[in-house]
């Protein structure tokens, strides 16, 4: 999961580079590659994998504090 996060700091790092570039700091213009599909399948991935990600955190956090809830309701039914 946390390669996807890896992954779109890398494409910042291009991103940024192309643009020193366009600006004209370093000389040269921003090559043809058009990085627009791999951001979009970058940007696919990442909502996957953290909405992946959250289900499994977070459902399992549920369910433990649920279950938690219940014993503690069925002790609170048993004091006098």
């Amino acid at each position: 999961m946390n390669l996807v996060d890896m992954v779109g700091i890398a494409f910042l790092f291009v991103l940024a580079q192309d643009l020193v570039r366009h600006i004209g700091w370093f000389g040269g213009g921003s090559g043809d590659r058009s990085l627009l599909p791999f951001l979009v399948l970058y940007l696919l991935a990442s909502l996957i994998t953290h909405a992946l990600q959250y289900r499994a955190t977070y459902t399992a956090v549920y369910g433990e504090v649920a279950s938690l809830r219940m014993r503690i309701g069925e002790r609170l039914l048993r004091l006098p």
